[in-house]
């Protein structure tokens, strides 16, 4: 579905979890990163534990198992550093970050970035603790360096994060801004060649997240320029990873965009093509191309996902790419879902809505949104109006707190189908449609 990057550290709310806290306090490392990939949020899997810690996947796994148990200071100080759990929690000294000089209010600590001085941009939703994004080193006169470079890194991750919880429609325009200055930047040639190959790299990155970003803000023309700049500078760098990652989103757009030959022949490129895929990116793409037979009417396309799960069983690898981490239980029952429903058995596959929406981590807020919005589509079509009901009242709160307009366009089209007088529709069930059609208005302009 949609990228959405890990945060790095745990989240406060995991922190404060007693059982956490218990776990820290006797450590017993395999509880506390068990209970960080159950509560840390979208993405907290081992693989991202293994990052974060400087372990192995297949330590944390044993960690997690009870196969191994942690002795030693130094891996406690190195899970403490990586996902910023305070030195207290595991008896330690604080950490040097508990420390450091105290930054603004909006800023929260551990995301703190030394090149966020001067100039900034405020996303206009004006929602407290949203990271600042940093543009004046866009327009800087010196040629581009190194500082230049993690300063485009920096900006990637904030604009992700961001994402993470309010959704593309507020940050989609910037992204593209950010974009066009360092396009601009590599075109003049003006940056250190010892660079280059980097830079190109985090543009074509640049303009990956930036086509996502349009796609959730429901700005499709520039979803599909943005995935053909990504290509250009993924592959002049030749970065495969974030060539692959910019081949499934325009899998993703062409099948939105209800072009499922287009969606296919990409995903089948790339299956049938020298990319080298690990199983779980082979399962990605299959999951692709089973979205675009369903998509054309295939039955077929339900068969293939009894191959994506074995491939999925098969674990990740440390040669996966960093983005792979959201090929989850979650993501296969929606797609599975989207296909059921492709083919008229809109009955089954509100079944596997379902599985995703309860997959899905309370404080992944844009997550919950949009399975949630999914879920009522389905509800509407087979009439289920107690569960519309619950699905609407759900998903309330969640509306001022995304800006998803292609969301908030689905569940119009949900509200609209209500209203249809074939649907024979309860008139609470109208007037309660109406009066969150007005709460989204907002949300969708």
């Amino acid at each position: 579905m949609g990228r959405e990057q890990p945060a790095d550290y745990l989240p406060r709310d995991v922190l404060k979890r007693p059982d956490f806290a218990a776990a820290c306090a006797s450590r017993d490392l395999g509880k506390v990163l068990l209970l960080a990939k159950r509560w840390g949020g979208v993405g907290f899997s081992a693989s991202h534990l293994a990052r974060r810690c400087g372990l192995t996947v297949s330590r944390v796994q044993d960690y997690v198992a009870g196969r191994r148990q942690a002795q030693q200071v130094a891996v406690f100080e190195r899970v403490a550093d990586g996902l910023h759990i305070p030195g207290a929690m595991f008896d330690l000294a604080d950490r040097a970050w508990e420390v450091a000089a105290p930054v603004p209010a909006l800023v929260t600590p551990e995301h703190v970035d030394p090149l966020s001085q001067g100039d900034v941009v405020v996303p206009p939703s004006g929602q407290a603790g949203h990271e600042l994004i940093p543009t004046d080193f866009l327009w800087t006169p010196e040629p581009a360096g190194t500082k230049y470079l993690d300063s485009i890194r920096t900006s990637i991750q904030k604009l992700l994060s961001l994402d993470n919880r309010v959704g593309g429609a507020e940050i989609s325009r910037l992204s593209e801004q950010v974009f066009e200055a360092v396009h601009e930047k590599i075109g003049s040639g003006d940056y250190d060649r010892a660079i280059r190959k980097d830079l190109l790299a985090a543009a074509g990155e640049l303009g990956e997240v930036a086509g996502w970003l349009a796609y959730d803000a429901d700005r499709q023309d520039v979803v599909r320029r943005m995935n053909h700049e990504a290509l250009y500078f993924t592959r002049l760098a030749g970065d495969k990873s974030m060539e692959l990652l910019t081949l499934q989103n325009a899998s993703m757009h062409a099948g939105f965009m209800n072009r499922p030959a287009e969606a296919l022949d990409l995903a089948e490129m790339v299956i049938e093509g020298d990319y080298r895929l690990s199983p779980r990116l082979r399962a990605l793409f299959l999951t692709r191309k089973a979205r675009a037979l369903a998509q054309a009417g295939d039955e077929s396309a339900i068969k293939i996902f009894a191959e994506v799960r074995s491939l999925f069983l098969e674990g990740t690898q440390d040669t996966d790419p960093p983005w792979a981490w959201w090929i989850d239980e979650r993501e296969l029952a929606w797609h599975e879902a989207m296909c059921q429903k492709n083919l008229g058995d809109s009955r089954r596959a509100i079944a596997q809505f379902e599985r995703s929406v309860e997959a899905t981590a309370p404080g992944e807020i844009r997550s919950q949104y949009l399975h949630r919005a999914y879920l009522l589509d389905a509800q509407v079509g087979v009439r289920s109006w107690r569960s519309v009901e619950r699905t609407l009242e759900e998903l309330v709160p969640l509306i001022p707190e995304v800006a998803s307009t292609r969301t908030a366009v689905l569940i119009e089209k949900s509200i609209a189908s209500l209203r249809r007088p074939e649907m024979c529709a309860p008139r609470s069930l109208l007037e309660r449609g109406e009066v969150i059609g007005r709460v989204l208005s907002p949300s969708s302009v």
